[in-house]
């Protein structure tokens, strides 16, 4: 059938309609197998379809280029692509594509030195997506301002309206075309608006089916310690933030000569949850704790998460422990996994970890728990962890590990749910000894799986982008006015280095902000393909299955290897490549939950700080204007050019702007700023310069 529809539409500029070509083929088809002939034509690179619907041969075969789309309000868009610059999609030639469709891309001609550039030939998958709005009433007409700006100002709403108020914060989505109202979220004013609306827009579950709390109930903790390691006379502690009410991860540590002796013991949740299992297949289909500032919607029920799977102080609980020897230069000398129960004798805050660690007393309102008789060889082991995370730390030196410190806020609400202060989430030495002990076991089983031969699911993080390492090698040197000197060698090594060259840390914080830009995401997958980020070549993640769903299966598997019970290899590495996708995608949706409903409590904050006068660093310049950071809010705003005068203009380089031919903020400057406007749901804070007092670097 293709060879006659390629025939029949031979000579004809303008194409075909659907109508037509399935008039002239002979047998004639039914509709769903000339849409599948003419779909597979279209991305076999024969045919295109033009903007009024109709087929259009080719002169010369398309290569085509498959990804999803990322459409920005301006109304252009970008093909977001995996190994390569994404190619960047004119709004006149986005087809009506939205942000998440999966569609086909055809690429213009190659100019020199311009970035690639295309046009969208198909849109194969539309991404079923809710959006959230405001609906409102205007001559008697329902419309949705919907909080996603590249899909218009205001959308009409067909169907008939059975809501009185207008004003009210909805959800919608698209059927075709057409807007179709989905649920009303509540009012702007609502305490818990931030909350539902992020709950909405990312359709996270919020309730666990009756069966699968039916599932959880039922499970007890065993009578008998079968085939396990009995570690309940070790000194096995956990550290944790003081909020905390699960603890998946303790350890143990001693010395002898020489030797560390390290533990890293993690809660078996694939005791409890069973392949297949309702358990199992809820927690597969969330994938991930998604954390809401001061809400969790867990992956687990509590009755495992808080509870049976929880290394509570004073109690025995299963787990998966990793012994790893440690030499005084970080080298592993011998290390060992086993199936194990332990009983923890202390449970520790971050804060008071580092108090018992500098000899100081503990916080007044300590939430530390010690089994009696414990403190000071809880103590001694704590002396011992510093030393060697000390160690370690030196080693990770060693190995030219990028470590882009970009700090978060914490967030503290008041009982309105609004920002009572917020903090810098400064890490601790104990978190970072964490952190290392953490990054030391999912080295260990990673290694253990890859040289086994074992099918596992890897944390990977490929080396950047070559286009886009070298964007960011010629914004470093129009910023730092250095050099970086072009030579071969361990690209982490030469990014350490530019790195750790910079002393001025607002000028770091842009240059980390920009290097970030050029990296890959990290991502999980069936093929070790290493960790670029912390320069290793072995990396999974094995220490947080309470919380996430490829620890859980990382445990199962390593399990079945060490009894050597492996299914077959093949079917296993297929479901773990399925997992791995969904995860990847999985762990997007919950990242882009956590970052709005930040972002949106901390523009509900700056609404009521519009008289005031802040700090600001330049972390980004185009065209259009300029980016800013206030450091003290943890957010970007936007500054207009032509704020800065009718004359105002960038240079070619995008580092500075000009007006009347002298350069006034060039990237890594501060600026005093005052809020002009804040969009809370659109993520928008508009900025305006208090005055021309920028602070020269």
């Amino acid at each position: 059938m293709k060879d006659k529809i390629l025939n029949i539409l031979d000579g004809k500029k303008n194409g075909l309609s659907f109508k037509t070509i399935k008039k002239r083929l002979h047998p004639r088809p039914n509709d769903e197998e000339l849409k599948k002939a003419l779909t597979e034509l279209i991305v076999d690179g024969y045919l295109t379809q033009t903007n009024n619907g109709k087929y259009k041969k080719l002169k010369k075969r398309a290569r085509l280029l498959k990804g999803e789309i990322q459409r920005f309000s301006a109304g252009f868009g970008f093909l977001l692509m995996e190994d390569e610059e994404d190619v960047f999609i004119p709004g006149r030639f986005l087809k009506g594509a939205r942000t998440g469709d999966i569609v086909l891309v055809s690429l213009k001609k190659d100019k020199r030195g311009k970035r690639k550039e295309g046009r969208v030939v198909k849109i194969i998958e539309r991404k079923r997506q809710i959006h959230t709005g405001e609906l409102v009433r205007k001559k008697k007409k329902w419309y949705i301002i919907p909080d996603d700006p590249t899909l218009g100002e205001l959308l009409p709403v067909k169907h008939r309206v059975k809501i009185k108020e207008s004003g009210l914060r909805v959800s919608f989505y698209f059927k075709g075309d057409e807007v179709k109202l989905k649920r009303v979220l509540g009012k702007e004013t609502d305490p818990e608006i931030d909350y539902i609306t992020v709950v909405e827009k990312y359709e996270l579950p919020e309730k666990f089916p009756k069966r699968v709390l039916n599932n959880a109930k039922a499970l007890n903790m065993p009578t008998k310690y079968r085939g396990r390691k009995d570690l309940r006379n070790w000194v096995i502690f956990t550290i944790d933030p003081k909020t905390a009410k699960d603890f998946d991860d303790a350890i143990s540590i001693e010395k002898k000569g020489d030797i560390y002796r390290l533990g890293v013991h993690i809660a078996d949740v694939s005791h409890f949850v069973t392949p297949n299992s309702a358990l199992d297949r809820e927690a597969r289909k969330r994938e991930f704790s998604v954390y809401l500032i001061d809400k969790v919607i867990p992956m687990l029920p509590e009755r495992l998460s808080n509870e049976l799977c929880s290394l509570n102080p004073g109690e025995d609980r299963l787990t998966m422990s990793v012994i790893m020897d440690i030499d005084r230069k970080g080298r592993m000398v011998n290390y060992q996994i086993f199936s194990s129960v332990i009983h923890s004798v202390a449970r520790l805050s971050y804060e008071d970890a580092e108090h018992i660690i500098k000899g100081e007393p503990l916080d007044k309102d300590s939430v530390s728990v010690f089994k009696e008789g414990f403190y000071e060889k809880v103590k001694h082991s704590l002396i011992l962890a510093n030393e060697l995370a000390d160690i370690l730390l030196k080693d990770r030196e060693r190995r030219h590990s990028i470590d882009i410190d970009i700090p978060e806020p914490e967030i503290i609400l008041d009982e309105d749910g609004k920002i009572r202060k917020i903090e810098i989430d400064g890490r601790l030495k104990s978190q970072k000894i964490i952190e290392e002990f953490m990054i030391r076991a999912n080295v260990t089983v990673a290694e253990f799986m890859s040289k086994k031969n074992i099918p596992a699911v890897y944390r990977i993080h490929e080396h950047p982008d070559e286009e886009k390492l070298k964007l960011f090698f010629e914004s470093y040197e129009k910023i730092t006015k250095t050099k970086v000197e072009k030579r071969e060698g361990n690209i982490n090594s030469i990014l350490y280095e530019l790195l750790n060259r910079i002393d001025d840390e607002r000028m770091k914080k842009v240059i980390s902000y920009l290097l970030l830009r050029s990296m890959m995401r990290a991502r999980y997958s069936v093929e070790n393909k290493g960790h670029f980020g912390l320069s290793l070549p072995y990396y999974l993640h094995f220490t947080s299955p309470i919380r996430r769903y490829p620890d859980l299966v990382v445990h199962r598997v390593l399990k079945w290897a060490l009894k050597k019970r492996l299914p077959d290899k093949t079917s296993l590495s297929e479901d773990l490549a399925e997992v791995s996708e969904l995860a990847t995608k999985k762990e997007e949706i919950a990242q882009r939950a956590e970052w709005d409903i930040t972002d949106y409590k901390i523009l509900d904050y700056l609404k009521t700080q519009e008289d005031g006068e802040f700090d600001g660093v330049v972390i980004n310049i185009i065209e259009h204007g300029v980016f800013i950071n206030l450091s003290d809010f943890f957010i970007d705003g936007f500054i207009p050019l032509d704020l800065f005068g009718k004359d105002a203009k960038t240079d070619e380089e995008m580092v500075s702007v000009i007006v009347n031919g002298k350069v006034i903020l060039s990237l890594g400057d501060t600026i005093k700023v005052r809020i002009l406007k804040v969009d809370k749901w659109r993520k928008r804070l508009d900025l305006i310069p208090r005055d021309y007092s920028i602070s020269r670097t």
